[in-house]
């Protein structure tokens, strides 16, 4: 490619590390902005300019906030620094795009490390936002092309004639095959020859059927002519994964971690090898690699309101006008882009953005008539029951606790029907997003959450008459702190779940009516209030410290997803005589027997324990539980196992604010009937739409 002069400014400038090593920050750009704009990257290698190379390609791959591609080429080349022009379809939809610059040689590819543009929001009406997919072409075309490669190499596995003739057949079919797969790179590589190439690889793939089928008719050697047919399989097969992983930035990846022997620390695999993962606080930002990549980079808070058919209206984005967490437009939740999955979650968890082969689509993402959603909806923070009787997901609040798991069930239904607190189905997506980038099973080594914060019997260090303040010992409470006041012990005759408004020195202010306290009276430190991890500067992390035990926490806009500050119900699942039944239904959901529900019989629950593995039944694969027993609070799972195989038992997960080294996403309690309640038992939203 030869050097372009550019006339007008260059008005973004960023660097783009080619050995993926270094971590770029993000630059922003205004929605729908149609003016004369240009993207001017510098290329680098370890901080040592990287110049591209003679002869070579170079695009910018994008994939927009809204599912949508962009792929546009370079338009000038000057030794390390690429130019490109950005049009208004480029900026589209707003919000977070990872991008990345592609340098093709050849048949070799080399691709920069993901930098993220911020497209910042235009405020206009979103029927004014026009967003056409530059990127779907090349999709069907390498998806084509690959498939076709995948039908050479089955019509070469058919080949048994003669040693010498199926050899050579062997040799041509899997050349067709390679050629196949080097089409459907070519397909990719350029929306305006998308469709000639994937044609161009079809025939490949036909020449190489008619090979194999020619071949075949020959007599010879027959375990020869397999084992080389074996080799043009594997080829073709090789050409088809070639295709499929080429077909997109982010879409075409797959982000994994392996788990093997009793250490809880995995290994990253695929495109999440070299991924880094060090958790905020409120002082540091960490670092955070899926940041840029998607599902993670699709993940968003926003305000919605619930229909009664289960369906969401999204009022706000975070960071748009009438966005609030208060309640006032409508209840806080997580939007989940559509990813699929592979693999067990305590084995090889992956996710991708594709139905690759052997993926899956998290059960969340499936409507009734077994149809795909683009999205889901999480609950952005813990379950409240507000004075009108319904379950909230809302900040500012205590998190509802003493009721059983009915009485939480109703109040989710108070929206609609469909509507219920926590299932497998909402536990599956938050696993997977969760453990690939904690890259360990032991959650609480990367987060530990609010697990050890419960304490009573605090001493008041000083008296106050019709005070909202109460003084103990310096660094006891912290703002965001549920606490009660009351004679000792649990009690709470005092004040009852106040929500530490502001620390100075010993004194903590609260909020609700003033108290009058004596140095007789005990202060009971419960939990955090919801929103306590607002302030953290990344996308996952908890204020002050990530291992003190003492913190709320966020991962994507969620707060204290699957364990921590209070076990959660979980309504979709029980135990009748230490057998696991599920029903899928939300509007039969129930604790008197086994009517409307599933009885997952190739299950066998171990008994109690430090959990080692997990297991599912095919029925109901989003469902994974306790395999066996007889690790440690710190090897496999990492979290403990409670269980009575006797009558009916609900479940709780993720064990609450005194729990210690016992809690975390795998801790699972199956020794309580539906009659329990507690300060320590809460239920969350679940949303069917």
């Amino acid at each position: 490619m030869s050097d372009t002069t550019i006339t007008g400014p260059v008005v973004h400038q960023i660097q783009a590390d080619m050995l993926g090593k270094r971590a770029t920050q993000a630059i922003h750009m205004k929605q729908l902005d149609n003016r004369l704009r240009y993207l001017e990257v510098q290329l680098v290698a370890d901080e040592e300019s990287y110049p591209v190379p003679e002869g070579a390609s170079v695009r910018l791959r994008g994939l927009k906030p809204d599912g949508k591609g962009a792929y546009t080429d370079a338009i000038g080349v000057a030794g390390d620094t690429v130019t490109f022009e950005i049009s208004s379809n480029f900026l589209a939809a707003w919000g977070k795009m990872p991008c990345e610059v592609e340098i093709t040689v050849g048949e070799s590819v080399v691709k920069s490390r993901t930098f993220v543009v911020e497209i910042d929001k235009e405020a206009l009406p979103s029927e004014a936002v026009i967003s056409t997919d530059e990127y779907t072409a090349l999709l069907a075309a390498a998806d084509a092309a690959a498939a076709s490669a995948a039908d050479a190499g089955a019509a070469a596995s058919q080949a048994a004639g003669s040693a010498g003739y199926a050899a050579r057949s062997e040799q041509s079919a899997a050349a067709n095959a390679t050629q196949a797969g080097q089409s459907a790179a070519n397909a990719a590589s350029s929306a305006s020859t998308a469709s000639e190439k994937a044609g161009e690889a079809a025939a490949s793939a036909t020449e190489a059927a008619n090979s194999a089928t020619t071949a075949s008719t020959k007599a010879g050697d027959a375990a020869t002519s397999a084992a080389n047919a074996e080799t043009a399989q594997s080829k073709a097969e090789a050409a088809a994964a070639s295709a499929a992983e080429y077909a997109g930035l982010s879409k075409g990846a797959r982000y994994g971690v392996e788990f093997s022997g009793s250490t809880s620390a995995g290994t990253r695999t695929g495109a999440a090898k070299d991924f880094v993962f060090t958790p905020a606080t409120d002082t540091s930002e960490g670092q955070n690699d899926f940041d840029a990549v998607y599902p993670w980079a699709g993940m968003r808070r926003c305000c919605c309101s619930l229909n009664d058919d289960g369906t969401v209206k999204v009022n706000a984005y975070k960071g748009q006008p009438g966005y609030i967490e208060d309640g006032t437009n409508g209840e806080v939740l997580v939007e989940v882009p559509l990813f699929y999955v592979k693999g067990m979650v305590d084995v090889d968890p992956q996710i991708s953005m594709l139905p690759l082969p052997g993926f899956r689509a998290p059960h969340k993402f499936r409507n009734a008539d077994g149809s795909l959603k683009q999205r889901c909806y999480l609950r952005a923070f813990p379950g409240y029951v507000g004075s009108d009787g319904k379950l909230h997901s809302i900040a500012g609040v205590v998190p509802s606790g003493n009721k059983t798991i009915s009485a939480f069930l109703a109040a989710a239904r108070q929206w609609g029907e469909k509507y219920c607190i926590g299932t497998s189905a909402d536990v599956e997506v938050m696993l997977y997003l969760m453990i690939v980038v904690y890259g360990t099973r032991k959650f609480q080594a990367k987060i530990n959450g609010c697990v050890s914060l419960y304490a009573t019997n605090i001493a008041i260090t000083a008296a106050a008459e019709s005070a909202n303040t109460v003084t103990t010992a310096a660094g006891t409470l912290q703002v965001g702190d549920v606490i009660s006041i009351g004679t000792g012990g649990e009690n709470e005759s005092i004040a009852y779940r106040r929500i530490v408004t502001a620390v100075d020195g010993a004194v903590a202010t609260f909020d609700g009516d003033p108290v009058t306290t004596t140095t007789d009276h005990k202060v009971w430190r419960i939990m955090q209030a919801t929103g306590t991890a607002n302030d953290v500067l990344g996308t996952c992390g908890s204020r002050g410290s990530n291992s003190d035990g003492k913190h709320s926490f966020v991962f994507y806009g969620l707060e204290n997803p699957l364990y921590g500050n209070q076990w959660r119900f979980e309504c979709d699942w029980k135990l009748i005589d230490g057998v696991p039944y599920y029903c899928d239904d939300p509007t039969k959901y129930q604790w008197s027997s086994a009517t409307d529900y599933t009885k997952l019989d190739t299950l066998t629950l171990p008994g109690e324990g430090w959990a080692v593995s997990l297991q599912a039944d095919e029925r109901a694969p989003w469902l994974q539980i306790t395999a066996a027993v007889g690790g440690s609070s710190g090897t496999y799972l990492a979290d403990y196992f409670w269980i009575n195989k006797s009558g009916v038992r609900i479940v709780r997960r993720g064990a609450a604010s005194d729990s210690g080294g016992g809690a975390g996403p795998f801790a699972v309690d199956l020794l309580n009937a539906a009659s329990w309640s507690g300060w320590n038992r809460g239920g969350d939203l679940s949303i069917p739409g």
